[in-house]
């Protein structure tokens, strides 16, 4: 079993308004099951937290976004040779 966790200080600037700060933060965990001397599976599953976003947005209309965040489950298979 595999885990991991980090965070960082994202900068936000909107044009005019000055700058703001956000903490990003995400939380990882998965394993690998040897299927073979040669290839593996993983499981795994990920969450990603940005808080709130603005940006500029189109034809000068600003965006703003309450929460940006991801959950992501993932399956795969590798190959050592």
């Amino acid at each position: 079993m595999l885990g991991k966790t980090s965070g960082a200080w994202v900068e936000e600037s909107m044009q005019g308004t000055g700058k703001s700060y956000n903490f990003a933060k995400s939380v990882m965990a998965g394993m690998a099951y040897k299927l073979t001397d040669q290839w593996s599976m993983d499981l795994g599953y990920r969450y990603i937290d940005f808080g709130e976003a603005f940006w500029g947005g189109m034809f000068g209309y600003p965006v703003e976004a309450k929460e940006v965040k991801a959950e992501e489950v993932y399956l795969g298979v590798r190959f050592q040779h």
